[in-house]
């Protein structure tokens, strides 16, 4: 891989237009070569145990996919519908933000493979997974995006 396609603002700037990303507070704060980082607070709505207070896992999983995902876009300049999905979960989350690094594996044709690991506030790791996507490689001479 050869660079980031584009900046970290660029990224956010894509990843704001996915409604679902705006609700849970995700914002992209750094670019590789490899992938991004991302951010995202805590929300009492992500609470998927009451007793417990504990992070629902749909919510740390969906924080993997979309690390990956912004990850793909960072390092390819295009999008596409994740066909696959892995993730393992390694400890609860009852508060404070959360951190994702996401890296692309390898991107292929149209398979890209990516790793996601998110982290708490302590920098615990909390959840981690692999994501495969189909990525539709845009025709010669396309706008990327």
């Amino acid at each position: 891989m050869t660079g980031p396609v584009m900046s970290a603002a660029e990224i956010d700037a894509f990843n704001r237009t996915c409604a679902f990303n705006a609700w849970l507070g995700v914002r992209v704060v750094a670019a590789s070569d490899a992938g991004v980082e991302i951010e995202a607070p805590w929300r009492d709505e992500f609470v998927g145990s009451p007793n417990l207070r504990t992070m629902h896992g749909g919510v740390l999983a969906a924080l993997v996919e979309t690390t990956a995902g912004l990850s793909l876009f960072a390092v390819l300049g295009n999008a596409g519908p994740a066909i696959d999905l892995r993730v393992d979960y390694h400890r609860p989350v009852r508060s404070g933000p959360l951190r994702g690094r996401g890296r692309v594996l390898r991107a292929g044709g149209t398979i890209t493979s990516i790793e996601a690991f998110v982290h708490d506030a302590d920098d615990r790791l909390v959840a981690s997974g692999r994501a495969v996507f189909m990525v539709p490689r845009p025709p010669a001479g396309a706008t990327r995006g």
